[in-house]
């Protein structure tokens, strides 16, 4: 009977050990492939700002330079003109997203958002808000116009467990 009841309470101990175990080794690889969205979904963040560096820093300075801030277009910003309107969301077409063409100044981003499908990661969406930025604390929006611009950047994803989102910020400056 010693015998059976040592058996038992070393299966027991076995039991639990691995449980214990496999659990760990579950989480582990949870929060490894959680990683990979993370990676993933900060690279298309990255993208849509380094495309928007590309731009003009505003409408009125795409053609001349302005040299006072009365001069820049007042917020929120919106697309001047037709051509400047996309679908929302927008979407990958033929290795192009419609905001490279179609928008010309760093305002134009302001309520974008494009939906980007990844074959390993599953749908990403990414909206971008722009704002005028203070020139002292530039990481706070301000009303008023500034030779400063915020985007904030955020990307969702049902495999990403970062409440609201992953979000990126970006300062544009204005040199005249």
């Amino acid at each position: 009977l010693g015998n059976y009841l040592m058996a038992f309470g070393a299966l027991v101990i076995f039991s639990v050990f691995s449980l214990i175990t496999n659990k760990s080794l579950i989480n582990n690889k949870k929060v490894a492939i959680e990683g990979q969205f993370i990676i993933t979904a900060t690279s298309l963040a990255q993208s849509v700002i380094e495309e928007a560096k590309n731009k003009a820093y505003d409408q009125n300075t795409i053609i001349d330079t302005v040299t006072v801030l009365k001069s820049l277009s007042p917020y929120p910003f919106k697309p001047t003109s037709p051509s400047e309107s996309i679908p929302s969301p927008d979407t990958l077409i033929l290795n192009t997203f419609k905001s490279a063409s179609k928008f010309d100044d760093i305002g134009d981003y302001n309520g974008y958002t494009r939906k980007v499908y990844d074959p390993l990661s599953g749908t990403y969406m990414i909206s971008a808000r722009v704002c005028y930025a203070d020139s002292l604390a530039p990481y706070d929006s301000i009303s008023g116009k500034s030779w400063n611009k915020k985007m904030i950047v955020t990307v969702t994803s049902p495999f990403i467990s970062i409440p609201n989102g992953l979000t990126l910020s970006y300062i544009f400056s204005y040199y005249k």
